[in-house]
């Protein structure tokens, strides 16, 4: 009995964990605004936005949102006004006591023409 309790309360944090882990959408607004005008590739960017779960289960600060990895991946090279070829990912980590999840955003920046 003394070792039923230990091993039921791991396995309701797993399942708690598990239950808690959402998805993002695999779709995210326009970046690029009619009438910006010629534009050139700037280079390739990669943005994140990550949320910490204490004891896999108890989110520690925002949210990981697909907005968020987007503007972080803009602010990689100055001047960028529009990505284009993106991809969105998921990427999670395991620690002792914690998990990690980011969303990952990987595009090609564009940026005026000049």
């Amino acid at each position: 009995m003394k070792t039923m309790i230990p091993v039921l309360l791991y396995t309701l944090l797993l399942v708690q964990a598990g239950c808690t882990q959402n998805m993002h959408g695999s779709f995210t607004q326009s970046t690029y605004r009619i009438g910006q005008g010629p534009a050139r590739a700037l280079g390739k960017v990669e943005g994140r936005s990550c949320q910490t779960r204490v004891l896999y289960s108890l989110p520690k600060g925002e949210r990981a949102t697909t907005d968020r990895a987007v503007h972080d991946a803009m602010s990689q090279i100055p001047n960028t006004e529009f990505l284009v070829d993106m991809s969105i990912d998921d990427e999670v980590y395991f620690g002792v006591g914690y998990s990690r999840r980011c969303i990952v955003v990987a595009a090609t920046a564009y940026g005026p023409g000049d």
